[in-house]
């Protein structure tokens, strides 16, 4: 009796672990929106719909950040999410690096470093002790291996931006007005810049400008009166249209001053500097946002153990490229305060967002 007891039990118990492994598990690829690790939750974005799921609590959420893209491994039965992989952190990732640009170092001011897509053009300030005016320099390299050669002097422009093809720059010039200027190829120069005139001091001081990937949204800091300076954005039909009037950029409050807004290659991370960070503290923010049209979310602010990231206050004009995973940006090494042009290797938003920093 007792044998035929525990083999029923036996084949009960098997019947029942079959069924459960049957049990259908199905993936998705989404892109995170919230974290709640408190109740094991997770908010993501698909298809333009929002959704909230339960993980199992055998799940790590302590590295999913938003913005960060992940499949889930979803039980239909239990409606609970039992895995989630993300290929944007790997464990197998190399440390991040320091480089100092040292083949693009000049005797005095250098800053605002602004790269093409494929990253192999790079365009930045130097105002020299000779030089009345900062003037934009641009060099090329072969890859991302490779040292930047081949510097070339060419126009005068204290802030700036250039589209993503190297073929449009749209400056900051010394009347305080925007203006912009185009070129054929990356081997020609400049023309004439023209002053954007639907971007009048009508509405105020418009500066340190940042143009989309897709060359169609431009963004920059503007003077509201009694705000000080404020994120703001013009849009424009095509690449030859005329920008739209200023409009306020939202954004989820960081607790500091903002300044110096930049995006990266793919138009998913937005830079900037916390103004009024501690001093010897890390003051380089970011947001994040799953497409370009979700509205950004705020991360938190640049930091690594084995790096001090001293971002520029007087700008980092920080560029990301995602594809090569470097971050260019304007900072200081050592006391003497020097601004040179850096380079972070092997830079992972989620990796390197140490704290959300609020005062």
């Amino acid at each position: 009796m007792y044998r035929i007891l525990t083999m029923t039990c036996f084949v009960l118990i098997l019947s029942l672990s079959f069924n459960i492994a049957q049990a259908e598990v199905v993936s998705i690829e989404a892109t995170i929106k919230s974290v709640d690790s408190q109740n094991n939750k997770i908010t993501v974005e698909r298809k333009g719909k929002t959704t909230e799921f339960d993980v199992s609590k055998n799940s790590d959420l302590s590295k999913l950040k938003a913005g960060q893209k992940v499949t889930l491994s979803y039980h239909l039965d239990l409606e609970t999410v039992l895995k989630i992989e993300s290929p944007e952190v790997k464990s197998d990732s190399k440390s991040p690096e320091l480089i100092v640009l040292q083949e693009l170092d000049a005797e005095g001011f250098e800053g605002n470093p602004v790269l093409t897509k494929d990253g192999l053009t790079i365009f930045w300030n130097i105002k020299g002790p000779s030089d009345s005016l900062k003037w934009v320099w641009t060099a090329s390299r072969k890859d991302q291996n490779s040292l930047f050669e081949n510097k070339k002097k060419l126009i005068p422009a204290a802030d700036f931006t250039v589209s993503s093809d190297g073929l449009e720059i749209i400056m900051l010039q010394n009347n305080g007005s925007l203006a912009s200027a185009t070129r054929d190829d990356l081997e020609s120069n400049f023309s004439r810049p023209k002053t954007i005139t639907e971007l009048s001091k009508k509405y105020g001081f418009i500066a340190a400008p940042t143009i989309s990937p897709d060359g169609l949204t431009l963004y920059y800091g503007r003077i509201v009166n009694g705000k000080g300076i404020q994120f703001h954005y013009s849009t424009r039909s095509s690449k030859n249209g005329k920008w739209s009037p200023p409009r306020p950029l939202l954004l989820p409050p960081s607790g500091y001053k903002m300044r110096f807004m930049t995006l990266s290659s793919d138009d998913k991370y937005l830079f900037c500097n916390a103004m009024d960070a501690e001093e010897g503290k890390p003051n380089l923010l970011i947001y994040s946002r799953g497409t370009p049209q979700d509205r950004f979310e705020y991360l938190g602010v640049v930091d690594s153990e084995g790096l001090k990231v001293d971002a520029s206050k007087g700008g980092a004009f920080a560029r990301y490229l995602p594809d090569s995973n470097e971050l260019f940006y304007s900072g200081t090494i050592d006391e003497s305060g020097d601004r040179k042009l850096l380079l972070i290797k092997n830079f992972s938003p989620e990796t390197m967002v140490k704290e959300i920093i609020n005062k």
